[in-house]
């Protein structure tokens, strides 16, 4: 239930214009103005619709990010950036800039 919720959080930022995804190639498409606010976005929503799980304590990385919202967004922001695979995104809200890319999906406003 985390994980689509989570997901769910991502879909609704990307029909937001809030991030987008780029290919180099048509094969692969990478996150294109993913930033830490939308992922500590996610990481609340997840966690609203269902707890941390038992078999999730031994990760520190999730146990940082379960006892970061209430603390707020930036608390989050602040987990998600010390470890994990998130670290090098911008903890700055970015919105999709389109005229920088050559190749996007991108929703429509």
């Amino acid at each position: 239930m985390q994980k689509i919720a989570d997901e769910f959080q991502h879909g609704e930022q990307f029909l937001a214009g809030e991030f987008g995804f780029i290919t180099p190639n048509f094969k692969t498409w990478n996150n294109f103005d993913d930033d830490l606010q939308d992922e500590a976005e996610a990481f609340i929503t997840g966690f609203d619709a269902a707890p941390l799980d038992p078999a999730q304590t031994g990760s520190k990385f999730l146990l940082a990010i379960d006892r970061a919202p209430p603390y707020g967004q930036r608390a989050v922001v602040d987990a998600l950036s010390r470890s994990g695979p998130y670290h090098n995104r911008s903890a700055t809200r970015s919105s999709v800039n389109v005229t920088s890319v050559n190749t996007h999906a991108i929703p429509r406003h």
